[in-house]
């Protein structure tokens, strides 16, 4: 999936990707994409493109478990 992150909490953030918007869920990654550390720093109005498995009740939540999340432009 691609498409805009319109917040960041904790470990998750939002994406807007059309229609519709999603909570990406980053516990399960190695390296934190959403602190000030490293090289990946994910913030507000940033183009991802994001892989991974839906949570089994993915169509009352709209969350997705990343395996992986790329920064495909800084906002």
């Amino acid at each position: 999936m691609r498409g805009t992150v319109t917040s960041v909490n904790g470990r998750d953030f939002t994406v807007d990707y059309g229609p519709r918007k999603i909570t990406v869920d980053t516990s399960q990654l190695t390296n934190n994409p959403l602190d000030d550390k490293g090289f990946q720093q994910i913030d507000k109005g940033d183009y991802v493109s994001v892989a991974g498995d839906m949570d089994s009740a993915f169509w009352g939540r709209r969350q997705l478990q990343a395996d992986s999340v790329v920064t495909l432009s800084n906002g």
